[in-house]
């Protein structure tokens, strides 16, 4: 957790070089731990988070390439536990997030396609409850009532 705060605050101070070294060498250590125990899901899920933190320095340094590796990188673990436990709503919140983070970065770089779906991504995560209809009117087009 230490060196997660070294790169918190070197992000604060705008030294994102400063701050990608701290969070990928925690990114390494997490990695070291969930390979050693790889039915883990608490190392795993750290390892998505580390993954996370790289993404945003790097889009912050507009690495876009980086960030997306990163961010995809980290929805695949997220993908993985949350099919490991179906039932597990933060796996799920997890899951939504990564999406959005690739998202805006496939935006970012133009891809047209990404659009429609990160559009999608963003009225699900921004509504409070959102039924199972609104979704299947909003991948119609027809959006919703919010």
């Amino acid at each position: 957790m230490s060196l997660d705060r070294v790169g918190d605050i070197r992000v604060a101070e705008g030294v994102r070089a400063g701050a990608l070294a701290a969070y990928e060498e925690g990114l390494a250590i997490r990695r070291d731990l969930a390979a050693r125990d790889p039915g883990n899901a608490g190392w795993a899920r750290d390892v998505s988070v580390s993954l996370d933190r790289v993404g945003d320095v790097r889009v912050a340094a507009g690495d876009r390439a980086g960030a997306l590796a990163a961010f995809e990188e980290g929805l695949a673990i997220r993908r993985a536990l949350a099919a490991r436990d179906p039932g597990n709503a933060g796996w799920a919140r997890d899951v939504s997030v990564s999406l959005l983070k690739v998202g805006d970065v496939r935006v970012a770089e133009g891809d047209r396609a990404a659009r429609g779906r990160w559009r999608l991504m963003r009225r699900v995560s921004l509504s409070p409850a959102v039924s199972p209809n609104a979704i299947r009117g909003m991948r119609a087009g027809r959006g919703t009532s919010r």
